[in-house]
């Protein structure tokens, strides 16, 4: 059992265990903000949104309630420069299973982290910076912070503990580092993005022998679930389950050790 009793628990092919739901049955979710969930019927096979009518490119493809994590793929359009909102609302933050990706010619990129509970104040998460030279021919494939070869992967660091993900936001600036912006345009068209750690290995290295003209990609992303409110709430229903504070406004359940299951469920951790 996954789900309330009654409750509809799939969407196409994935899963959505309690405190996730679908439909109008109040019952079948957690009563707070990002946890009905939405099944799009006019795909086939049926969609999984997190954010419908606000953002419909968060779809989501995986939901593991045993460790909080949500998997989603989120489309990013890569044709153009400046900066992109990454819109997650309700109990969602970015987990550190992710990173920074930019490509292209004397570029550098930023992950911002914006707290609505500090008014607006700005972070940064991750920074990364790729140099291409005269002699560089388009970039090549390589890792680090500061990468000279027309492409950088930077982990992202997440303080898990600092405040609930209800007022956190997120977004990712791209800049140019002087030089002939033009020329580095036409030599290595530049994008950035954050995706789930090393699943762009590959594309970067096909990439880097031969620039692709799509301009748009579905990078898969990693989010951390959690719970508004502390542990004083008796969220975790099962017998064998754990409360954890995630922030001083913000929670999370788990089984005990040895227990596998949906700890938001009574009998939901089995040994």
């Amino acid at each position: 059992m996954i789900g309330m009793p009654s409750c509809v628990t799939t969407c196409g092919r994935v899963e959505v265990p309690y405190p996730f739901g679908i439909g109008p049955d109040s019952s079948c979710y957690l009563n707070q903000p990002g946890f009905n969930l939405t099944c799009d019927h006019s795909n086939n096979p049926p969609r999984l949104l997190l954010l419908p009518g606000e953002d419909q490119r968060l779809q989501v493809k995986y939901i593991d309630d045993v460790v909080s994590i949500v998997e989603v793929v989120r489309k990013v359009d890569i044709s153009t420069s400046g900066s992109d909102d990454i819109s997650l609302r309700g109990p969602f933050r970015l987990a550190g299973a992710n990173e920074l990706v930019l490509i292209g010619c004397n570029v550098w990129s930023t992950l911002l982290r914006r707290s609505t509970k500090k008014g607006n104040a700005t972070a940064i998460v991750s920074i990364c910076f790729s140099f291409c030279s005269a002699i560089t021919k388009g970039p090549r494939f390589s890792q680090g912070r500061y990468s000279p070869g027309g492409h950088c992967i930077d982990p992202i660091i997440v303080d898990e503990h600092d405040e609930a993900a209800a007022t956190v936001h997120y977004g990712v600036e791209l800049s140019w580092i002087g030089g002939n912006k033009s020329a580095d345009r036409a030599q290595v068209p530049a994008r950035t993005f954050v995706a789930k750690y090393s699943r762009f290995d590959y594309w970067l290295y096909n990439y880097s022998i031969s620039p692709v003209a799509t301009t748009t990609l579905d990078p898969p992303v990693y989010l951390h679930n959690e719970i508004s409110g502390s542990c004083s709430n008796n969220i975790c229903k099962s017998d064998h389950s754990v409360c954890n504070n995630i922030s001083a406004d913000s929670c999370a359940c788990s089984c005990d050790s040895n227990y596998t299951g949906n700890p938001y469920l009574p009998g939901g951790c089995q040994g």
